[in-house]
């Protein structure tokens, strides 16, 4: 299938499978026409790489991750490098959510500080409630005199 129909199939753009197929990620053959051309097992390997993209892995460690997985059939030992792998963006995206938590309480406790009604249990609704566009006007001054 040409990259317009697995684009199609798999719902990543074409250049995505540009940049896949540059990379290694996904084999291809060229065309007389010079067209790439990809076998059904494209879109498998699309979603494959999409998923991972999705979990935080960059190209670079799906390239190393697909060569461990076409070694797998060969050598128990990869399964070992793949878990290892996994682990550690697993560790990532746990220092990124408790980092994400520390920012979340520092705003709230910002937030609290100016409204003292402010409930972050019903954050959404208190949301909708008050908010008001960057570029609304500033309130009035209040005088003094």
């Amino acid at each position: 299938m040409r990259i317009g129909e697995l684009a199609g199939k798999t719902g990543a753009s074409e250049r995505s499978i540009r940049h896949y197929d540059a990379a290694g990620l996904l084999p291809s053959q060229r065309g007389d026409n010079g067209y790439r051309q990809f076998d059904s097992s494209a879109v498998a390997q699309v979603a494959w790489i999409n998923q991972l993209t999705t979990e935080g892995f960059s190209i670079k460690q799906i390239a190393r991750l697909w060569q461990m997985r076409q070694q797998l059939a060969t050598d128990a030992s990869q399964m070992a490098l793949c878990l290892t792998l996994h682990r550690q963006k697993l560790q990532a995206v746990e220092q990124q959510i408790a980092a994400l938590q520390q920012k979340r309480q520092r705003l709230l406790s910002k937030i609290q500080r100016f409204d003292p009604s402010f409930d972050s249990a019903n954050l959404e609704q208190q949301q909708d409630e008050h908010n008001t566009p960057l570029t609304a006007a500033a309130p009035a001054a209040v005088s003094t005199a």
